[in-house]
């Protein structure tokens, strides 16, 4: 889909994407695209970098009463290591990380939505406009009958990522084929996990 869009000139080459350096550059900001795909915790940049309001929506679905694909996910991923000489320490992070609301309040949802109810009723009591849209949007996603949605897990080993970009570049620019990079991706996926 990317290579058909890029060949009509509806999608930026890669060479183009990777001058993007920061949420100031991105297309949507710069008024040069129609949308964007940010996670949603960077929808409050957005709009400060655009000067503009901008909206936020789902994944559009594959078939009418198909599954959005949206999937959420923590922002954050903080976990302790069983082998960590400091799990109490670590856990004492977490859990002001997670639970203290004047941190949450600084924080302001820069790290993505808070789980804990009564920490996220703080912040987005203080929240601007586009805060506000972050927080209806993820109450959205996250209400979602279960088979129209899905919960993400961690992302792969950041190997598999590298190499799915570079899989993407590949097939945009005609350099191997959608099949070929596929199984490509496949088995190197497959090397990463044998034990």
């Amino acid at each position: 889909m990317i290579k058909e869009l890029t060949d009509d000139g509806a999608y930026p080459d890669a060479g183009a994407i990777k001058e993007i350096k920061d949420i100031e550059g991105d297309y949507l900001v710069t008024g040069d695209a129609a949308m964007t795909w940010v996670s949603s915790n960077q929808v409050s940049s957005i709009v400060h970098a655009s000067g503009r309001n901008i909206k936020i929506a789902p994944v559009p679905r594959l078939t009418k009463n198909g599954p959005y694909g949206m999937g959420v996910q923590s922002s954050q991923q903080l976990c302790i290591s069983s082998n960590s000489k400091a799990k109490e320490e670590a856990a004492k992070f977490i859990n002001f990380f997670v639970n203290d609301i004047e941190a949450n309040k600084i924080l302001n949802g820069e790290r993505g939505v808070p789980i804990m109810s009564k920490v996220r009723e703080a912040v987005v009591s203080q929240a601007d406009d586009s805060g506000k849209i972050i927080y209806d949007f993820v109450d959205k996603i996250g209400n979602f009958p279960k088979e129209d949605s899905n919960v993400i897990s961690p992302d792969p080993k950041a190997e598999i990522e590298d190499q799915y970009k570079l899989l993407i570049e590949k097939v945009q620019y005609g350099d191997v084929s959608l099949e070929d990079a596929a199984k490509q991706l496949l088995d190197f996926s497959k090397s990463k996990f044998q034990h």
